[in-house]
């Protein structure tokens, strides 16, 4: 039963919209009669009238017509003349005066006229025909019918004129076939009158797709057929019938209902009319029809719709099995159309389960499409990401990575030991790192700073490692901070210069003196040579601080005295302050030991003294070392200035790499102690308020280990035949450490050059117990020497002599703390020592 409510309501439905139709049209008519009426009573004499149609360029035109040839040039232009009526005058009326009269009266009703138009819709003409016999038509057009058309012979003012409408009613006409192209129309006609004389009948052609609008294309059921009968038995409109023919001579022809044959075409008509709406069973069998229909009295038409009644129940059983076929394979799109008998139910139930699962598998389909464009833009990012990426599961294997990370992993075998261990922590606490380890790889060595956090995929729990490669960083790092020490350097060369000037003075000066030893008196040439040998050791330990603070890379943690290193220090440090700056040291009596890299502590203090230096300003100032036993024991180191301080957002970045608020610095100094006071077991710290100064302070673990401080020997016996082999291109050198040495007591064969060196080493019967060289050197290096000498002589021990920084013996493939080493200057028993030692 729910289909023929259904049916019911679309039916009523459709009928009472034409009904609103039709009154709107009736109104709009109406409308139209009171403007002609209107119009028409205008008080116009013959002489205004004439001069009001010139002034329009109304003028007889040579298809016998009194009309406006403007008008015509414009419409053949593509001009639509909007709000113009085409007036339909004969030529020889326009010398009657009633007739001008009534034309100028109603020329400007156009705009009114064009405006109810395009209010109404799609209509095909509205025209008024006058009692005089002219017509005025809208829109504007060319002449469509010849001068001497009987408009009062027109079927619309033969309705509506008084004889056939007393009532002085609207009237309609049949459906007619338009001759504008429009199709099957009708027209509501209204007679005009003012007073009680009759001017004249107002029509509208009105298409009659627009006026029964989707009544007939819309059907809600299968099978369903919807068509308009006027109570005369015609059929007024059918889907797929003609129901108005123009036949010869212009007669129109019309359908009856009982053209559609069997049950339908003897509906009785009068009687579903007179029951307003109605529902009916008609026909038997296969035939058989189920009607609904409702009247339409403002038309007196009846609206029609029927559907078969067995046939369709047949037809529905076999959709239903062909749907669900089409579910079996998984099409959800087909439908079984509704009905109200049994199979409806089960029709019903059917779409809304094939809706459902259709509306899902859509949505899972969207679902899908959806993550696989997020995969998709996920992946982009990942590959795109300039931080490299590597995804590991939990038995630390590499399960997927970016492009970034390609160079990272080419060529590596099994994840390095930090990283192993990151992935552990990884995964068992979430997170883990950062963590800086090296990497070597097909590619090479690098540096790289890896941070790593737990997932958890579709494929189990995982370990995502971010990592950032610092090799390049590491190496202009490196670059920048050997260029701060070269500028330092630079900066310290003329005070060297003047200490050691000094220093050659005196020694010049003694042994001068010492060759002309007649004219000395007693004790002075012990003192004499006294002087020589402290001026000596004094050059050799500004050389040493020199070089400590130029060495990189080579680190050598020992047992260091801190009050020692900072009185050394200081001496060096005043080159780079003004003379107007007063610089104190103040050294506790309890300082303890502390182990460190002699020339990394150098370089600390020279750091934080130039630093504290630039903070100073133009003139004077103060620079406070001080350094003091801790409660806890440990060594602590402040550098304080009196200058000008840092605010709280410098203080926070001041030790990071490259930050700098100078002009010309690097952002390293702070950095670069930084790292070095925490690589050796220490915390540094900066405290500084604006206008009050910055202290910077270091602290480092104290050492049990005691300091080696080697015991002077002046001679070594030597015991038993010892040969040793000197090699050194310094002419200087080479025979002050022969000298040295064979004052020990040894057999000494000095040679200037490595070449003449290895011809008596090569010899396997001449005796030697001992290779002294040294690094540097023309033609075979020191290293290379020693390698030579041992292949012709197994186990052959070696000293190495060197004046050069770690870093330059390394060049020459020579570690500094791994072989015997000697640096230059040496002492005589530093010598012995080292003899000793080495055999």
């Amino acid at each position: 039963m729910r289909e023929l409510e259904a049916l019911r309501r679309y039916v009523r439905h459709h009928a009472r919209l034409i009904a609103a139709r039709v009154t709107r049209l009736h109104d709009a008519m109406h409308t139209l009669a009171t403007l002609v009426e209107h119009a028409l009573g205008a008080d116009l004499d013959p002489e205004r009238a004439r001069a009001t149609l010139d002034e329009r360029g109304f003028t007889a035109t040579d298809d016998g017509f009194f009309e406006r040839p403007a008008l015509l040039e414009r419409l053949a232009g593509g001009d639509a003349c909007q709000g113009a009526l085409r007036f339909y005058v004969r030529r020889e009326a326009s010398d009657a005066f009633e007739i001008l009269r009534r034309v100028a009266a109603l020329e400007p009703l156009g705009d009114a006229v064009g405006a109810l138009k395009e209010r109404l819709g799609d209509l095909a003409w509205i025209y008024y025909i006058d009692r005089t016999g002219f017509a005025a038509t809208y829109p504007y057009h060319v002449p469509i019918v010849p001068a001497d058309f009987a408009w009062r012979d027109y079927l619309t003012y033969r309705l509506a004129a008084p004889a056939a409408n007393p009532a002085r009613a609207i009237v309609w006409t049949p459906p007619n076939v338009d001759y504008g192209g429009k199709g099957v129309t009708l027209a509501p006609c209204i007679p005009v009158f003012r007073g009680e004389r009759f001017e004249g009948v107002f029509a509208i052609d009105v298409p009659m797709s627009l006026l029964v609008g989707d009544a007939l294309r819309d059907p809600i059921t299968e099978g369903q057929v919807s068509f308009i009968v006027d109570r005369a038995g015609y059929l007024v409109a059918h889907p797929t019938i003609e129901v108005a023919l123009r036949g010869e001579h212009g007669a129109i022809a019309r359908e009856p209902l009982m053209s559609l044959g069997g049950a339908l075409g003897a509906l009785d008509v009068a009687a579903l009319y007179a029951a307003g709406e109605a529902v009916m069973e008609v026909g038997e069998g296969e035939a058989g029809q189920r009607v609904v229909s409702a009247a339409i009295p403002e038309m007196g038409w009846l609206l029609v719709s029927s559907f078969p009644l067995r046939s369709l129940q047949a037809r529905r059983a076999e959709a239903v099995r062909v749907a669900l076929e089409a579910m079996k394979h998984g099409d959800m799109s087909v439908r079984v159309g509704a009905s109200s008998d049994a199979l409806g139910e089960i029709a019903h139930a059917f779409n809304e389960t094939a809706a459902a699962l259709a509306a899902n598998t859509a949505a899972r389909e969207r679902a899908m499409a959806e993550l696989e464009r997020s995969r998709q833009e996920v992946r982009a990012l990942f590959d795109a990401s300039p931080t490299a990426m590597a995804l590991f599961d939990d038995a630390g294997r590499l399960v997927d990575h970016n492009r970034a990370c390609a160079p990272l992993l080419d060529g590596m075998r099994a994840p390095p030991p930090a990283l192993a261990t990151l992935l552990v922590h990884a995964h068992r606490d979430g997170h883990a790192g950062p963590v800086e380890y090296e990497v070597s790889s097909d590619a090479g060595t690098h540096f790289v700073c890896t941070t790593a956090r737990r997932i958890t995929r579709h494929d189990g729990v995982h370990v995502l490692c971010a990592s950032e490669d610092l090799t390049e960083r590491r190496a202009f790092e490196a670059r920048l901070i050997e260029a701060q020490k070269l500028r330092v350097i630079g900066r310290l060369a003329a005070g060297i210069a003047h200490d050691f000037n000094n220093l050659l003075t005196a020694i010049g000066t003694s042994a001068h003196l010492l060759r002309q030893g007649e004219v000395l008196e007693d004790g002075e040439p012990d003192e004499l040579l006294g002087t020589i040998i402290d001026a000596t050791d004094r050059a050799g330990a500004l050389t040493s601080q020199l070089l400590s603070f130029a060495r990189r890379d080579v680190v050598d943690r020992r047992v260091v005295d801190l009050g020692e290193v900072l009185r050394e220090s200081l001496r060096l440090v005043r080159r780079v302050v003004s003379s107007d700056v007063q610089l104190s040291l103040e050294i506790a009596a309890d300082l303890p030991h502390v182990e460190i890299d002699r020339g990394q502590l150098a370089q600390i203090v020279l750091n934080l003294v130039v630093n504290a230096r630039d903070a100073l300003p133009v003139r004077g100032g103060h620079i406070a070392i001080v350094a003091q036993r801790t409660e806890d024991g440990a060594a602590k180191l402040t550098v304080s200035d009196s200058g000008r301080g840092m605010d709280a957002a410098t203080l926070a970045r001041a030790t990071e790499p490259f930050f700098t608020t100078k002009a010309t610095g690097t952002g390293l100094g702070l950095s670069t102690v930084k790292d070095i006071v925490e690589a050796a077991g220490g915390a540094f710290t900066l405290s500084s308020v604006p206008g009050d100064g910055t202290r910077a302070s270091l602290t480092l673990p104290a050492t049990r280990a005691k300091k080696t401080v080697r015991t002077a020997r002046p001679r070594v016996s030597a015991e038993g035949r010892v040969v040793i082999a000197l090699v050194d291109d310094d002419d200087l050198v080479r025979n002050a450490t022969e000298r040295g040495l064979r004052h020990l007591g040894y057999e000494v064969r000095a040679f200037g050059t490595s070449e003449d060196a290895l011809r008596l080493l090569e010899d396997r019967e001449a005796p030697v117990s001992l290779l002294l060289t040294d690094v540097v050197m023309p033609g075979l290096n020191g290293r290379e020497l020693a390698d030579a000498a041992r292949r012709a002589r197994p186990g052959l021990p070696v000293i190495f002599l060197s004046g050069y920084t770690d870093d330059a013996i390394l060049q020459h493939g020579i570690e500094a703390r791994t072989v015997n080493l000697l640096r230059k200057p040496f002492r005589p028993e530093s010598l012995a020592e080292a003899v000793r030692a080495a055999l």
